[in-house]
Order: C-alpha cells, then sequence, then structure tokens
C-alpha cells in the first residue's frame, strides 16, 4: 500500500492507494479529485516544472518559465538540463513559448514579460 496526500483540494487528504487483482484501490478521499489524483500518482506520476531561463538584453537577468502541461516525472531532471542551458533573446511575453516539445508534445512557456534593456546585460 502507498500512501499519498492529496493535492486538489483544501482538504489535503491522506490516501491510500494499493492493487488488489486488476483493480487500484483508493482510500481515504473525500471527493472523486482526490481518486483521480491517487491513481494518476500511482500510475504515472506526473508534474508541472517551473524555472528560470536566463535573459540576453532583458530588463531583468532571468525569466520564469514553466511546462504548458504536467511531463511525467522521470523526464524532470531531462528538463531540467535542457532549461539550464537555455539563453532567450528580450522582449518576451507572458505565454510565449520559449522551447517546443521539451518532452511529449509539451512547451516550455514564458510566465513573465521582460522589455529589452537600456543597459546591456550578457
Amino acid at each position: 500500500m502507498i500512501q499519498y496526500v492529496c493535492i486538489k483540494c483544501p482538504l489535503s487528504c491522506k490516501l491510500k492507494v494499493k492493487k488488489q487483482k486488476d483493480k487500484i484501490v483508493v482510500l481515504g478521499n473525500n471527493c472523486a479529485k482526490g481518486e483521480i489524483f491517487a491513481k494518476q500518482e500511482f500510475l504515472a506520476p506526473k508534474r508541472t516544472v517551473t524555472s528560470l531561463v536566463k535573459i540576453i538584453n532583458g530588463d531583468k537577468p532571468v525569466l520564469p518559465v514553466k511546462t504548458s502541461a504536467p511531463i511525467p516525472k522521470e523526464e524532470v531532471d531531462k528538463a531540467l538540463k535542457i532549461i539550464s542551458r537555455i539563453k532567450i533573446q528580450a522582449p518576451v511575453k507572458i505565454g510565449d513559448i520559449i522551447y517546443k516539445n521539451i518532452c511529449e508534445d509539451v512547451d516550455l512557456v514564458a510566465t513573465a514579460n521582460t522589455k529589452i534593456s537600456k543597459i546591456a546585460r550578457d
């Protein structure tokens, strides 16, 4: 039996998940969201990755980014290695695609705006 704390609502239910024959049984959930969350975590956990990329010629040195959808948990390290090598030219707007298909048709997108700096930066 595996235990999780549900993050889908403010109740933070303590969930227990086990496999019985061909079924996945979830205990401890107070709503359907908890059951869905527990089954997803049990079968194929995914995470939304958030990070920073370097900005060239921007009014800030870095830009916050995130994946456009959750990616498989085992792909997170690979995505972070790619992100660590990215340098992007200003200007950038929220929602701009920074890196296409970082993982399984999931893009890396900007979560803030940045303008071109009047002071040169590397």
